[in-house]
């Protein structure tokens, strides 16, 4: 995706990348209990959805000048918002709603309907990204 957007150091975007993420899903363990679970997926789901808005204006600009960087930044943002609210507030859910008896295979069928969506929304990203060029 950096590389695509014309982020002359994808790797180093993903490292970024991947750095929010594991910040904001410790601060989501100490920030469920305190700040709401509402709260959170509220606030998570409306940053995510204008960090959206922007990276998809900024599809537009030219993939010269500080757009790119945008990008990437605005991705961090989105991930942080994503990781801090959404991801965490989904599991702590499923772990609640479950009962005792049914709560490991829940976890496990949930996992691998997650794992399962996740490779073919991958595999299908990848299609779409091979026509494109």
């Amino acid at each position: 995706f950096f590389q695509l957007s014309g982020f002359s150091d994808p790797f180093l975007g993903s490292v970024a990348l991947y750095v929010v993420l594991i910040v904001g899903v410790i601060l989501a363990v100490f920030l469920i209990d305190r700040a709401g679970r509402r709260r959170l997926v509220l606030i998570g789901a409306t940053i995510c959805i204008l960090c959206d808005f922007a990276i998809g204006g900024l599809a537009f600009a030219p993939v010269t000048g500080p757009a790119p960087k945008a990008i990437v930044a605005l991705v961090c943002v989105w991930m942080a918002g994503y990781s801090i609210s959404l991801q965490s507030v989904g599991w702590v859910y499923l772990g609640e709603i479950a009962s005792v008896s049914l709560r490991a295979k829940s976890i496990g069928v949930a996992s691998v309907f997650q794992s399962s969506i996740n490779l073919g929304l991958v595999s299908f990203e990848n299609r779409l990204r091979i026509r494109s060029i």
